[in-house]
C-alpha cells in the first residue's frame, strides 16, 4: 500500500514478538481487533516458529527486528560468544549491569556482540520474514557501542527504520521514572540520529511507550497520545495474553475509546513499511 508523502504516521508496535506463547496471541489479537500494525521479533524467543507462523498468515503486520543482548537467549552459540552468554545461552539479565559489562570490555566484546547482531537479523531474513525496523530488548541498541552496529546491519540488510527513543519532554515530566529515561534517551539521541541519518536509515520523530507505572489506564494512555504531534511517531506497547500487565496493555490497544480517538485524528496508523521513504528524517 503506498501512502501519501504529506501525511502523518502512527506505528503502533509491540515488541517482545516471539518470546512467548501469551506475547504472540496478545499480537495477533491486537493486530486483528486493535491499532496495532507493526511487531518486533526476538530471533532466539521461545515462541519464534509460531511467531513466524502468524507473521506469514497475516501479511498485513509489519515485522521487525528485536535485538537481544540482555534478559534472553542467544542466536550463536556459547563457543562463539563466551563473554556473552552463559552456557545455557543466557544474556546478562539486566539492561544496566549488560550495558556496563559491554563499555566496560569492549574491546574484547565489540567482535562477538556484532556477531550476535547480524546472528539475530540473520535468522529472521532465513524465515522469510524482511523485516521493516530494528528495535531491541529493553533499547540496548542505543548503547554508544552497540547503536553503530545495530545501524550497520540495518543498512547492509535493507532495514530501512530504526527506533532512536525520543519521548516529548511535555509527556516523560508527568513520570518521574520518565523523566529520568528521557534525559539518557536526549544524551544518547543526538549522535544516534546523526548515525542513522549517514546511513540512509529512517527513524521515527517521536516515540511513546504504552507501558507507564500503575496499572493500564485508558484516561492517561488518551492524555500520553495528546503529546503526539511529530510528522512520524511510534506507539511501542508489551501486550501479553499471560500477564496482568501484558493483558492490561492488550486492553488498552483493543479499546473502544482509544480506536475512536485515532480514528477522530490525522495519523495514518501503518506499518513502517508503508510509509514513504524520507519521511523519518522530518521532524514535523
Amino acid at each position: 500500500m503506498a501512502l501519501s508523502s504529506e501525511g502523518k504516521y502512527l506505528v503502533v508496535n509491540a515488541d517482545d514478538f516471539g518470546r512467548s506463547h501469551g506475547v504472540n496471541t496478545a499480537v495477533l489479537d491486537a493486530f486483528k481487533d486493535g491499532i496495532l500494525n507493526s511487531a518486533s521479533l526476538m530471533a532466539a524467543g521461545k515462541a519464534f516458529d509460531e511467531a513466524v507462523h502468524i507473521a506469514r498468515s497475516n501479511p498485513g503486520l509489519s515485522v521487525g527486528v528485536h535485538l537481544t543482548l540482555c534478559d534472553g537467549k542467544s542466536v550463536l552459540p556459547h563457543s562463539r560468544i563466551p563473554g556473552l552468554v552463559d552456557q545455557d545461552g543466557e544474556f546478562q539479565k539486566g539492561p544496566a549491569l549488560a550495558g556496563l559489562l559491554y563499555w566496560f570490555k569492549r574491546r574484547s566484546l565489540s567482535g562477538q556482540i556484532e556477531a550476535e547482531i547480524k546472528a539475530q537479523v540473520q535468522r529472521i531474513l532465513d524465515a522469510g520474514i524482511p523485516p521493516s525496523h530494528i528495535d531491541s530488548h529493553h533499547h540496548l541498541h542505543i548503547h554508544p557501542l552497540i547503536f553503530p552496529m545495530a545501524a550497520k546491519a540495518a543498512a547492509e540488510k535493507g532495514i530501512r527504520w530504526i527506533r532512536v527513543p525520543r519521548e516529548p519532554f511535555s509527556a516523560s515530566v508527568q513520570d518521574f521514572y520518565k523523566l529520568s529515561e528521557w534525559g539518557v534517551f536526549k544524551a544518547l539521541g543526538g549522535r544516534n540520529e546523526r548515525r542513522a541519518r549517514a546511513l540512509g536509515l529512517d527513524f521515527p520523530a517521536s516515540t511513546f511507550c504504552l507501558s507507564r507505572r500503575g496499572r493500564p489506564d485508558e484516561k492517561k494512555a488518551l492524555r500520553l497520545f495528546s503529546h503526539m504531534g511529530a510528522r512520524v511517531c511510534e506507539l511501542y506497547a508489551h501486550p501479553d495474553a499471560e500477564t496482568a500487565a501484558g493483558a492490561g496493555e492488550l486492553g488498552l490497544l483493543k479499546a473502544p475509546s482509544i480506536r475512536k480517538y485515532f480514528g477522530s485524528k490525522k495519523y495514518i496508523l501503518c506499518g513502517y513499511r508503508e510509509i514513504p521513504e524520507g519521511s523519518g528524517r522530518v521532524s514535523y
